[in-house]
C-alpha cells in the first residue's frame, strides 16, 4: 500500500505555461544552497520571489510539500510521489519551479523516483552544482534517459560553468527571451526544449523583479 501525506495538500503543482505538473518548494537564501546574492544575479530577480509565489495559498502548500520532505523517510518520498506522478499520465514533469536541492539524499531520492517512472521527463534546474561534493550525484541523475539536469548560470548575461556532461541554463538582460516567453507557454511555442538532452543550453530573457524573500 502506498503512504499517503498525513495532511491534505497538493503534492504537484499546475504551471500552465509550461503544459505540466512541478514540484515546489520554498525559495530563497534558506531553502536554496547555490543562492548567490547581489544585482548581478539571477536570484536577486528570482520570479519565485514575487508575483503569485507570494500568495498565501501558494506558499503554505510550499511550506506544506518542504515539511513532508523533510519529514519522510527516502522509502515513503519515494513511493509516494513516483505513485502520483505515474498516475498522471503525463509526458513531462518540471522539478524545481520553485526550490532546489539541498543535499545529496535530496538528489539520490529524486534519482529513485525517476526510475519508477521510465515513461515521464523529467527537467531540473539547479544551482546546487555550486557545491563539488554534489556533483557526482548530479552527474548520476543526469545519466538516466528521462532526465535533463542543467545547471543554472550563477550571474545575469554570464554564462553557466559548462561542464563535458550536464546541460546548461542562462539568464539574459537583454534578446527576446525562449520560446515560451514569446507566445505564453511551451505547448504554445510548441517547445520543449528544456526537457531536451541535445539542447546542450536554454536561454532565457530576465522576467522577474526584485525579490521579496519571506
Amino acid at each position: 500500500m502506498i503512504p499517503k501525506p498525513e495532511v491534505d495538500f497538493n503534492l504537484l503543482t499546475n504551471t500552465s505555461a509550461m503544459g505540466c505538473k512541478s514540484w515546489s518548494l520554498p525559495a530563497g537564501p534558506d531553502y536554496c544552497v547555490g543562492f548567490v546574492k547581489g544585482e548581478n544575479s539571477p536570484c536577486h530577480y528570482c520570479y519565485a520571489g514575487g508575483g503569485r509565489y507570494r500568495m498565501p495559498n501558494v506558499h503554505d502548500n510550499q511550506m506544506l510539500r518542504y515539511t513532508w520532505w523533510c519529514r519522510e523517510s527516502q522509502v515513503v518520498k519515494v513511493a509516494v510521489l513516483s505513485d502520483k506522478i505515474n498516475k498522471l499520465r503525463t509526458k513531462y514533469l518540471r522539478v524545481f519551479d520553485s526550490g532546489d536541492f539541498q543535499n545529496n539524499e535530496d538528489i539520490e531520492t529524486w534519482h529513485e523516483i525517476v526510475a519508477q517512472c521510465p515513461a515521464v521527463k523529467f527537467w531540473f534546474s539547479t544551482k546546487s552544482w555550486i557545491k563539488p561534493h554534489f556533483e557526482q550525484a548530479l552527474v548520476a541523475l543526469n545519466s538516466e534517459l528521462n532526465v535533463v539536469v542543467r545547471r543554472s548560470a550563477l550571474f545575469l548575461d554570464k554564462p553557466a560553468k559548462k561542464h563535458p556532461i550536464i546541460t546548461t541554463a542562462e539568464v539574459h538582460t537583454y534578446g527576446l527571451g525562449c520560446p515560451k516567453q514569446l507566445h505564453g507557454s511551451c505547448q504554445a511555442a510548441g517547445c520543449r526544449a528544456c526537457w531536451d538532452k541535445k539542447v546542450k543550453t536554454v536561454f532565457y530573457k530576465l522576467h522577474g523583479y526584485p525579490a521579496h524573500w519571506r
